[in-house]
């Protein structure tokens, strides 16, 4: 048995050396839980919001959860039996409208730890990800936004050749604009002549939109942030988002916690 002083979750750098000490199989927990579990009392300086989240079912809890799970379950299997042969159906329509696969697969960490393979139908197809936002920023809000194109520029995103690598987003004349993305010219063009790849492109959101994110980065010293290239419902869309930068710590933190994901995905948790 592990004590640790803290609650070991809110502590990246205590949670990353008992994960390094994994293999041992013991069980870990706080002091203030270990004292009310051994004398029956609870530490008045750990009664707080978050205590009161954890026991504000009090003896009802257990009988809920399971209430709460059962529940769960029938409703799913009886979901999934009623939508069953319209499978088949929905599998074909999303192949016909885009390339790839017709369903989204993710591994997920779940309670307790655990590790457990997510599946369900792909409502959208993926042209491009700015991956190093997610890094750089905490996303706080996101947008839906349209884009103004030109040309062949929607044949070429379909087929991939579009990056978000090293574009922002600024704003002008109360308007926002997507700058630096890559479009390639598309392959089967007949006019290609004087074509920029990088060249700014419009996008389109209702006015209050544009007016709440306008002011959100005026007030709060934010920055706009492009982060996926989509296709929906045959039209392109921009997914924006309103971040705030990260600190080197924060980032550290990150790449730790990716690790760990890394181990549990191999099954050596």
């Amino acid at each position: 048995l592990i004590v640790a002083a803290t609650d070991h979750h809110m502590s990246p750098t205590l949670l990353q050396a008992l994960f390094m000490h994994r293999n041992l199989r013991t069980q870990i927990t706080d002091l203030p839980t270990l004292y009310e579990t051994a004398t029956g009392k609870v530490p008045v300086e750990s009664i707080g919001e978050l205590w009161f989240m954890k026991h504000a079912t009090g003896a009802h809890k257990p009988l809920y959860e399971i209430f709460k799970r059962t529940s769960d379950i029938v409703l799913s299997l009886l979901s999934l039996i009623a939508t069953a042969p319209l499978a088949p159906f929905i599998y074909a329509a999303i192949k016909l409208e885009s390339h790839g696969s017709g369903f989204f697969i993710q591994h997920r960490v779940g309670k307790n730890g655990k590790v457990f393979l997510a599946m369900k139908f792909r409502t959208m197809n993926m042209h491009a990800e700015n991956k190093r936002a997610f890094f750089d920023y905490n996303i706080l809000e996101k947008w839906e936004a349209g884009i103004e194109l030109a040309g062949d520029e929607v044949k070429s995103i379909r087929d991939g050749q579009i990056s978000l690598k090293e574009s922002y987003v600024t704003i002008k004349n109360s308007e926002l604009f997507l700058i630096n993305a890559n479009i390639s010219a598309y392959k089967k063009s007949r006019d290609i002549k004087g074509y920029n790849p990088t060249q700014s492109r419009r996008l389109l959101l209702k006015k209050k939109e544009i007016d709440r994110i306008i002011g959100l980065k005026t007030t709060q010293g934010l920055t706009i942030v492009p982060l996926k290239v989509y296709t929906k419902h045959h039209w392109i869309k921009l997914e924006i988002g309103l971040g705030k930068g990260k600190k080197k710590f924060e980032k550290k933190e990150q790449i730790k916690k990716k690790d760990i994901e890394r181990e549990l995905k191999r099954g050596e948790f």
